[in-house]
């Protein structure tokens, strides 16, 4: 009885998070403005719909693969419950009001951000229990997770990034787990790393693109084993090392060319020397962690093209995952046009990088949100810490700051202020934070910090500014009938003109 008590109690912290997260959802603005940022939410609606329907999925851009699935199943429960009857977009251009649909359509949408965010808290109070055992603390980590502006962002909007960056998270833990734990204990973790790593890629591809920057920070949480005894490798290791990374080189050979195969060669030579090194730093067999590493990310590149293939009904979703440059039509000048070539975009884009050096400064400094508390904070913290940080940590602030910056950087070349992507630079930040809080005294100590820093996000975000208000509101954003129509092959679009003039919405 006591030890059936002792693992329900360890759910309490889920069923809370589960409780605030539902309470603030419904409580607010879930079905309101629903032309608020409609860009996303209702191309991922429409191709939802088309999945429901039987049909492939037509947005290929990021590409979306399990948000739209997700969507698929929300709509599958929508229509079980009654909520309406929708079973294909013939429907959908069928009902009187094809505006009202749509809304409806959107209200379902909005779930999936709810669903992701829960996965956001649960994943950041797994993980933080795991390296703290105390579950008080891990549970304030994954409340300040919730409320930093990335996060809290997606809680409000749905957009692929949050599932593909969630993945990309467990990427992460898998891949310092095989280290952390052995090689021969934990072989199949690097698999899951790699699988979860083109998990991430089929819903945002530009995961593959940012995914060195992420990689490389978790050299730090890799655990030197001083007592681990490794066996010099013998030569068939070394040569099977060799062996499976030009086995790589010479399969991305057959799907890329140009400045694609060489960002793909550069990734996996990427993945090869930080491979290398981690297994150095960690005291395991540095050839056979290289040559798992590849045979794995072979097989995970493969089982999830063919995977997502099938599903899509033999229409091959992985073409930005093989062919990585061709993402840059949508930085061009102009990006509709397939007629540009990929290596004028590509060039396009470093120049656009060079001329905004300044601007992701301008808009840390300028704007007052959980970034700018997070750097003061760490600022702050490693000097009153200094006497007892190592050179490693120091290194590691450094390179978390450089990281937040680079990728900042990036992102802009899609966008001048993109909040959507604030999730993907802000990591490195509340990463480096909560490694700071770690090494502060004692339990409580550590929780007094983490209250007070979603106090002050808090405070910022609802005072002076009412940015989380607006959010939850869906205060401002486009206006759907003046705004742009989104291009979806099988809405019909003069239906939807006409009756925009009765009500312009």
């Amino acid at each position: 009885m006591n030890r059936l008590f002792k693992t329900l109690s360890g759910f309490w912290p889920y069923l809370v998070l589960s409780v605030l997260l539902l309470a603030l959802f419904y409580a607010t603005g879930f079905n309101r403005n629903w032309p608020h940022w409609v860009d996303q939410e209702l191309t991922l609606s429409y191709n939802g719909l088309l999945v429901y329907s039987g049909s492939n999925q037509e947005y290929l851009d990021h590409p979306g693969f399990f948000s739209i699935h997700l969507i698929a199943y929300l709509i599958s429960i929508a229509n079980y419950l009654g909520f309406y009857q929708l079973q294909d977009v013939g429907d959908l251009n069928n009902l009187p009001s094809m505006l009202e649909g749509i809304k409806e359509l959107i209200i379902t949408t909005r779930h999936a951000a709810l669903i992701t965010s829960l996965a956001y808290v649960f994943t950041a109070y797994y993980i933080a229990n795991k390296i703290t055992r105390e579950r008080i603390l891990s549970f304030l980590i994954a409340l300040l997770v919730f409320v930093s502006n990335g996060v809290f962002f997606h809680f409000t909007l749905t957009r692929t990034e949050p599932i593909a960056f969630l993945f990309l998270i467990w990427s992460l833990y898998f891949y310092t787990q095989f280290f952390n734990h052995g090689q021969d204990k934990h072989p199949l973790s690097l698999l899951l790393c790699l699988a979860m790593l083109f998990c991430g890629a089929l819903n945002k591809a530009q995961v593959l693109v940012l995914a060195p920057f992420y990689f490389t920070w978790t050299y730090y949480f890799i655990t030197t084993e001083r007592n681990r005894s490794v066996a010099s490798s013998n030569s068939w290791l070394q040569i099977a090392s060799a062996t499976s990374f030009i086995a790589l080189a010479i399969f991305y050979s057959l799907i890329s060319s140009g400045l694609s195969l060489i960002i793909n060669l550069g990734l996996i030579t990427f993945f090869y020397g930080l491979t290398f090194l981690c297994a150095k730093k960690s005291g395991i067999d540095a050839y056979k962690a290289t040559s798992l590493f590849n045979v794995f990310y072979l097989l995970a590149f493969e089982s999830l093209n063919y995977f997502s293939f099938k599903l899509n009904q033999n229409v091959s979703i992985f073409s930005n995952i093989e062919d990585p440059i061709s993402m840059t039509r949508w930085l061009a000048p102009d990006p509709n046009a397939e007629k540009i070539a990929m290596d004028t975009n590509a060039m396009y884009v470093l120049g656009k990088i060079a001329n905004s050096l300044a601007e992701p400064f301008i808009t840390l400094f300028t704007k007052v949100s959980s970034p700018l508390v997070l750097l003061i904070f760490c600022l702050g913290l490693m000097y009153g810490l200094r006497q007892r940080l190592k050179k490693s940590d120091f290194l590691f602030g450094a390179y978390s700051f450089l990281a937040f910056y680079a990728v900042s950087l990036i992102n802009r070349t899609r966008y001048i202020d993109a909040p959507h992507y604030l999730l993907l630079s802000e990591f490195f930040l509340l990463g480096f934070a909560l490694v700071l809080i770690s090494k502060l005294g004692n339990t409580k100590a550590k929780m007094k910090t983490v209250g007070a820093l979603i106090f002050i996000i808090l405070f910022i975000n609802l005072v002076p500014h009412t940015r989380f208000v607006n959010l939850l509101m869906r205060k401002g954003g486009q206006p759907f009938c003046s705004s742009p129509q989104i291009y979806l092959e099988k809405i019909n679009a003069q239906k939807i003109a006409l009756e925009c003039k009765d009500n312009p919405i």
